[in-house]
C-alpha cells in the first residue's frame, strides 16, 4: 500500500511540474513568432541597435539576421508580417517594417512613420510614407489585403488616409495578422470630465499590455499611458489638461482600437 502511495505522489508531483510555467528565454528587444511557409515556426526579434531582425529556431538557436537599411534620422517602431510567400513569390524571408522619426520643426513636436515591405535580399517591395499601422485581412478564402493606415500628425491624430494593397499569399498563421479594432473601448465616464475621466479599454488577446494615447484637438499627443490585460479600464486625472476636446486610441504590437473622444469642461 505504501508503495502505491509513493507511486501515486511521484506521478502527481510530476504531472503538476509539466503544467508549470516555465521561463524559457530572454531576448534582448522587442519578440514575437511566426511560421514560415518552408522553414516553420521562428521567433523574430527586433536587434535596433544593429538595424536588423534576428530570426531564432524554437530551440532559441539563432537561424538567421535580416540587416535593415533604416532611413535617415529614423529607427525601426515595429516589425510584423516575417514570411514566405506572402509579398511575393520566391523563398526569400519577407518583413513589414514601420519606421519612425522625431520630428520638431512642425508647429509641435510629433512623430513621422514610414512603412516599407523588404525582404532578407535587401529588396524594397514597397514604400508608404506616412505608414504608421499595417494589417492584412482575407478577401476571400485563398486571397488577402493588405491596408496601411497613414498619418499626418500635423493635421490629425486620425488616419488621414489608407493605402489598400493586393497581394499574392494569405499570412501561415494568425500570430501575423493584425486586425483593426481587436482593441475595443467603451465609453469614458463622466463625459464631460471633471478632475477624472474613466476609460474603459479591452486589449487583444494575443497581447499584454498596450499604449493609452490622448491627443488634443490640434492632433498634439499630450499624454500616453502604459495599459495592462489584468485591467478593463484605467483613470486619468485631467489636472494640467485645458477644457475642449480629447481624442485617444489605444494601441498594442497586434491592434490599434478605433478613435474616441472625450471632453473637459
Amino acid at each position: 500500500m505504501r508503495k502505491i502511495l509513493t507511486a501515486l505522489i511521484i506521478m502527481l508531483a510530476a504531472v503538476f511540474t509539466n503544467a508549470q510555467i516555465v521561463k524559457e528565454q530572454t531576448y534582448d528587444g522587442a519578440a514575437s513568432i511566426t511560421k514560415l511557409e518552408n522553414d516553420g515556426y521562428k521567433y523574430y526579434v527586433i536587434d535596433g541597435a544593429n538595424n536588423s531582425c534576428l530570426l531564432y529556431n524554437t530551440d532559441n538557436t539563432l537561424w538567421k539576421e535580416i540587416s535593415i537599411v533604416v532611413p535617415d534620422n529614423n529607427f525601426i517602431a515595429e516589425i510584423s508580417f516575417v514570411s514566405q510567400h506572402l509579398f511575393n513569390d520566391n523563398d526569400d524571408i519577407e518583413l513589414l517594417v514601420i519606421f519612425a522619426r522625431y520630428d520638431t520643426s512642425g508647429a509641435f513636436n510629433h512623430y513621422v512613420y514610414t512603412t516599407q515591405v523588404v525582404d532578407e535580399a535587401g529588396n524594397n517591395l514597397v514604400t508608404v510614407d506616412g505608414g504608421g499601422f499595417a494589417f492584412i485581412k482575407k478577401s476571400d478564402e485563398d486571397k488577402a489585403k493588405l491596408f496601411v493606415y497613414i498619418y499626418n500628425l500635423l493635421e490629425s491624430a486620425y488616419p488621414v488616409a489608407t493605402d489598400v494593397y493586393d497581394i499574392p499569399g494569405v499570412p501561415m498563421s494568425t500570430d501575423n495578422q493584425n486586425a483593426f479594432n481587436d482593441i475595443s473601448t467603451g465609453n469614458p465616464f463622466p463625459n464631460p470630465a471633471g478632475e477624472y475621466i474613466n476609460i474603459p479599454y479591452k486589449l487583444d488577446t494575443r497581447d499584454n499590455t498596450g499604449f493609452l494615447r490622448i491627443f488634443n484637438e490640434a492632433g498634439k499627443e499630450v499624454r500616453t499611458f502604459i495599459v495592462g490585460k489584468d485591467f478593463e479600464n484605467i483613470r486619468i486625472l485631467t489636472s494640467g489638461l485645458p477644457e475642449g476636446v480629447y481624442f485617444y486610441t489605444v494601441q498594442s504590437e497586434h491592434s490599434v482600437s478605433g478613435g474616441k473622444k472625450f471632453f473637459i469642461e
